[in-house]
């Protein structure tokens, strides 16, 4: 059959892909997807693409996901980057599975603890910056057929890279088919239904279409009705259409329309029924062969194949080509690989499979399990065969899926780490083996899902014997537990922890009581456990996790009311909870929920306070993240230092971390902190001006009506509140901010330095003419803002009151207001305040007006404030104000101005774009236009031109500073 037969009616879907590569060739990758059922064109479609594109002198990486890899940790993408190390060095990369290469000692790339607010985790950044590094030489393709097989890691990796395609000459080009029922499809969905995705959804062939295939393939014209009955049979399916038609040539049926009656008896099984006749005519050799070859899922190496099928090199060659003459299978040899056979069509290879006898089918596997079993192929290639076998309680069984689970696991895939060992938990063991593999299920399972964790957990506990390991198993069960929002269930089984441990375990009694003060600080109704923090008294001189954690947690009981010991508490713990794992990262650990928590409690103490410490600990809790491979615990410091840097009036940076947080938690599908994090980011849209955005992310939240009690929703509802009133629906915002209120006291909450809800309250109030309730509210929250002492609250409290307050009050607090949050790091609020003021003087006809208003718009320009620097502009145009030439700095946006004064201060394009985690083309964009907008010719004049406008205003922080 010709190629222009094969790509009848296809010329849109070619289209697009020629569309996608104009596009690669000018510097902007993509993604398309090709979409369909099976046997409708996919891989001929993405076969079409890759000449292409090798003909534009384009590089390209192909790879396949399958079945039987489909558990393989980044089976895809090494398949990728198997081919991109050979043309490096002419060496294959090391630990590939088998459908990839040998090892040779190059491992796959990591990120190192590189901090450049990408998030990477999990290997991604690594080899994000690997293939980064390759595009700059050469635009890149990556063409993978049959994405519906990839492992997870591999689509965690796509998930990763497509929004950072925009400036990066990456092409993603792949094929795959409809998801079957019971499939996990979170990651597919999500690159399906990016707005950056382009799908190709191949129909069906029309039957014009159809009766010119049939002629290119029965050597001649069909009768009308034949057609017609060949286009019915097969729903216009091109594979199946070509089946059809070598079988009624098979069977020589003459293509008339008096036959057009059997057509659909031949079509209805015209795979299997091909393939059948095929294989029967064939010698014992060629058949083993072929079932060899479908056992090892189609493009196993030929020595592998020859070897399970019990062949020597000559029968297998000789096998293999009585085969590809009856079009089952093709042999392929690559750049640095054997020779490789694979199947025509994945129908093709399931229907060999399908024939095979069970029993038979096992024991093929049994035996490629054997073959691979310590050979350079790796534990994973022998285990992906155990999995399709029933339990046998072979001790070698046990120990190769236990290996392939510590691969898996060392390679940062917690989901084919389960799925190892999940299979093993199938074979009979001895108790402490059978304890060992459910606490490392334990381990893998709560990366992917906290709180089905708890089973492992609980089966493992009923198999502990001593005393003290109980204990700390029940600590274990109890962070998992509250974070599954199991409140009683975690205090229940906490107590009972406490019941029993000895009296010399002083670090687990803290671990258990800073536990037991934690569930009100999550889940509300526990105020007796409140109290219970405050009669523990001081704890014993004890350096060690559980002091650390029982200062953390009674430091946020003590901050979230307000009380200013706070801070100082934690100043007997300044070393973070999570520290730096020693172990090599092929060994497990068994999760420990709880201590996240208090973490988050040590961050939120320190955030409220305005304290300078907390831009180091965010940043290192980012690296040991990294490190650990954790992506609940990768989420959550960034989500924090994303809210750092709000308050700070970072709001480039802030939304970048918001975003990555977002990206983590989403990507690892845990939904742990999401309210958290969606709460921050809308606040940092509404921020920029952005309040479509802020919707959207407020409503993708998904929060209730009336919204459960768990989760510290206060934070969110504070959020929707705002945008409420922001929008004018000011009614509502004030049964918002009203609920948050009520939600924050639920946890013990009067701080606003945390949910400043009475302020919020306030202004509704004073927007719908209740003045008086307005001051109340205003005077309650500076009362506890006084109390707290941080700048950025209590100036945020005065500037509130400013506002509501009777005009001879007005001025006098707002100024207060700037002079409280003068020389904090509190820049946003600084920004508000001297606009208020300005607004206020000027409207009284006071001097001082226009110079805070000034003041007040280099502020918001400064952090990216756009809504505000907008108010401040319209104010300032208002008294008649001419001090700002149009092309001034102020027209820059912040990506702009970041990009700038990092070139003022001497920097290259290459080191700003690296500091701000930018493509350097990117940066050369961002300059280009800034200096059209400034009327200036180039760099050497930036320094002049910026500082003149900018006064005394800090130098600018690149991204690596909270």
């Amino acid at each position: 059959m010709s190629e222009a037969s094969a790509m009848l009616e296809r010329e849109h879907d070619l289209a697009v892909f020629r569309e996608a590569l104009d596009a690669l060739a000018d510097g902007s990758g993509g993604c398309v997807f090709v979409y369909g059922a099976p046997g409708m064109g996919k891989s001929l479609l993405l076969a079409s693409l890759r000449r292409e594109a090798r003909a534009r002198g384009l590089r390209v990486l192909a790879a396949r996901g399958s079945a039987m890899e489909s558990s393989y940790a980044f089976g895809v993408v090494r398949q990728i980057l198997a081919r991109l190390f050979h043309r490096r060095s002419g060496q294959p990369l090391a630990g590939l599975a088998p459908a990839a290469a040998r090892p040779t000692g190059e491992r796959l790339p990591r990120s190192a603890g590189i901090d450049d607010g990408t998030g990477g985790c999990l290997e991604l950044d690594g080899l994000y910056r690997l293939l980064a590094e390759e595009s700059r030489l050469e635009p890149v393709v990556l063409a993978i057929d049959d994405l519906h097989w990839a492992d997870e890691s591999s689509l965690r990796f796509l998930n990763y890279l497509q929004p950072r395609l925009d400036h990066l000459p990456v092409l993603i080009a792949t094929c795959l088919r409809p998801p079957e029922p019971g499939t996990r499809t979170h990651l597919l969905d999500r690159l399906l239904n990016s707005e950056k995705a382009r799908v190709v959804r191949p129909a069906p062939l029309s039957p014009r279409a159809a009766g010119t295939l049939l002629s290119a393939l029965l050597a001649g014209p069909p009768d009308p009705d034949f057609a017609r009955a060949c286009h019915r049979a097969t729903a216009g399916n091109p594979l199946l259409l070509r089946e059809l038609a070598l079988a009624v040539t098979a069977e020589g049926l003459a293509p008339t329309d008096g036959n057009s009656h059997r057509v659909l008896g031949i079509g209805a099984a015209a795979v299997s029924r091909r393939v059948g006749d095929r294989l029967d005519g064939l010698p014992a050799a060629s058949v083993r062969l072929a079932e060899s070859i479908a056992v090892l899922d189609g493009r196993a190496l030929a020595t592998d194949v020859a070897r399970l099928a019990g062949l020597t090199s000559p029968e297998a060659g000789r096998g293999a080509a009585l085969l590809e003459e009856g079009h089952l299978i093709r042999a392929l040899r690559r750049e640095g690989e054997g020779m490789r056979y694979e199947y025509v069509h994945p129908l093709v290879q399931a229907a060999v499979y399908d024939r095979i006898d069970p029993a038979r089918r096992t024991r093929y596997h049994a035996r490629a399990a054997e073959l691979f079993t310590g050979s350079h192929e790796g534990a994973e290639s022998a285990a992906a065969h155990l999995l399709r076998i029933p339990a046998t309680g072979d001790p070698e069984t046990i120990a190769t899926l236990w290996r392939a689970a510590r691969d898996a696991w060392g390679r940062s895939s917690p989901e084919e780490t389960l799925t190892y060992l999940r299979r093993c938990l199938a074979e009979p063991m001895e108790r402490e083996q059978r304890r060992s593999v459910l606490l490392s299920a334990a381990s893998a399972r709560q990366l992917i899902d906290v709180g089905s964790a708890a089973a492992y957990l609980e089966e493992a506990l009923a198999l502990t014997r001593d005393v003290r390991e109980t204990a700390r198993l029940r600590w274990v069960l109890g962070g998992v537990l509250l974070l599954s929002q199991q409140a009683e269930r975690a205090h229940e089984v906490w107590c009972q922890a406490l019941s029993v441990l000895p009296a010399d375990e002083i670090d687990l009694r803290g671990r258990l009581q800073a536990s037991l003060i934690n569930i009100p600080l999550v889940m509300p109704g526990r105020p007796d456990l409140l109290a219970y923090a405050g009669e523990l008294g001081d704890p014993p001189e004890h350096d060690s996790l559980g002091a650390r954690g029982l200062a953390c947690v009674r430091a946020a009981v003590e901050a979230f009311d307000g009380n200013p010991h706070a801070v100082s508490r934690l100043d007997s713990c300044d070393v973070l909870v999570h520290e730096t794992d020693p172990r090599p990262p092929e060994e497990f650990s068994v999760p420990e929920a709880s201590t996240e928590s208090w973490q988050v409690c040590s961050w939120l103490v320190l955030l409220m306070a305005d304290d300078h410490r907390i831009v180091d600990r965010l940043a290192e809790s980012v690296d040991i993240a990294r490190r650990l491979r954790a992506p609940r615990a990768l989420s959550a410091a960034h989500c924090f230092r994303g809210l750092a840097r709000l308050w700070r009036g970072e709001l480039a940076e802030a939304r970048k971390d918001l975003v990555t947080a977002l990206d983590t938690v989403e990507l690892a599908n845990v939904d742990v902190g999401r309210p958290f994090i969606v709460a921050y980011l809308a606040e940092t849209l509404m921020e920029t001006g952005d309040l479509g955005a802020a919707e959207a992310a407020l409503d993708a939240a998904g929060c209730p009506s009336p919204p459960p009690p768990g989760g510290q929703l206060s934070f969110l509802l504070h959020a929707r509140a705002r945008w409420l009133r922001l929008v004018g629906r000011f009614d509502e915002a004030l049964e918002a901010a009203l609920l948050a209120g009520e939600r924050w006291a639920a946890h013990g909450g009067r701080n606003p330095a945390g949910v400043p809800w009475q302020s919020e309250a306030a202004l509704s109030l004073r927007a719908l003419g209740r003045h008086d309730e307005a001051r109340r509210y205003a005077a309650e929250e500076l009362a506890l803002a006084v109390r707290w002492g941080a700048p950025r609250a209590l100036g945020r409290a005065l500037r509130v009151s400013g506002i509501v307050a009777p005009e001879g009050a007005a001025i006098g607090r707002l100024e207060e207001s700037v002079t409280v949050l003068r020389g904090s790091a509190a820049h946003l609020e600084l920004a508000y305040s001297l606009v208020e003021l300005g607004t206020s003087q000027r409207e009284r006809g006071q001097a001082d007006g226009l110079r805070h208003l000034d003041e007040g718009l280099r502020w918001a320009v400064r952090c990216g404030a756009g809504a505000l620097a907008t108010r401040a502009r319209r104010e300032l145009a208002s008294a008649g104000s001419r001090k700002r030439p149009a092309g001034g700095p102020q027209k820059l946006n912040p990506s702009e101005y970041r990009s700038c004064a990092l070139a003022a201060q001497g920097m290259t394009n290459r080191e700003i774009a690296h500091r701000l985690s930018l493509t350097v083309k990117t940066v050369e964009g961002h300059l280009s236009s800034s200096y059209r907008k400034l009327d200036i010719t180039g760099r050497r004049e930036l320094a002049a031109v910026l500082s003149g406008t900018l006064g005394t205003l800090p130098a600018p922080r690149g991204s690596g500073h909270a």
